[in-house]
């Protein structure tokens, strides 16, 4: 037997298991619900987990490159066509939108900085040179997300594989899974173990 699991069993509590991982005794631990990976805590967790889920960040879903008579990457007012140009929209939208769709935000901001404003350093390559240094627009980015519901993902990948309680959106269903672990791990605590 494991060092891991004779130690919980001495302690008169087995160790915890669902789908093929169990939990150790060695440090906090968080199993993720889809492959083998132990998260630290629950924050990485939840940045794990949403790997396996849906692709809620997308670029450009409703198209507009324009927003209000300003571009949406630069700012630049009332922009011509030439200058759309520079920020390679048309090939984005030429792909279709499950391959410009990213399962997190800051993964969002990465294919924006690299595919739409490479032109512009950021402000840590800045050097005072005319091209000004460009962050990507959080508010944008906000824009950009679109939650999933039972209606845009298949069931099965919002059931709770602890308890198969089915949910209604993505959120919801790590908001759920997440007080199942952090409750494991108090009753593990509980029993003198540190998980």
């Amino acid at each position: 037997m494991a060092e891991s699991q004779t130690e919980s069993m001495s302690h008169g509590v087995p160790p915890i298991s669902y789908h093929g991982v169990t939990r150790s005794s060695e440090g906090k631990s968080f199993p993720c619900t889809y492959c083998e990976k132990i998260s630290k805590n629950i924050y990485e967790w939840k940045r794990h987990e949403v790997t396996h889920g849906p692709k809620m960040w997308i670029c450009m879903p409703d198209w507009p490159a324009v927003v209000n008579d300003r571009c949406v990457f630069c700012g630049q007012a009332n922009p011509p066509a030439a200058h759309l140009d520079t920020h390679e929209i048309e090939p984005c939208l030429a792909i279709p939108i499950k391959e410009r769709a990213y399962s997190r935000k800051d993964q969002l901001r990465n294919h924006v900085r690299a595919k739409h404003l490479k032109e512009y350093p950021t402000p840590a390559q800045w050097n005072g040179g005319a091209s000004r240094p460009m962050n990507v627009n959080n508010e944008i980015l906000n824009n950009w997300r679109r939650d999933t519901t039972t209606e845009t993902l298949d069931p099965a990948n919002l059931r709770c594989k602890i308890c198969e309680a089915e949910l209604g959106c993505w959120q919801e269903r790590v908001n759920h899974v997440g007080e199942h672990l952090r409750i494991m791990q108090k009753q593990q605590e509980g029993a003198g173990l540190r998980m």
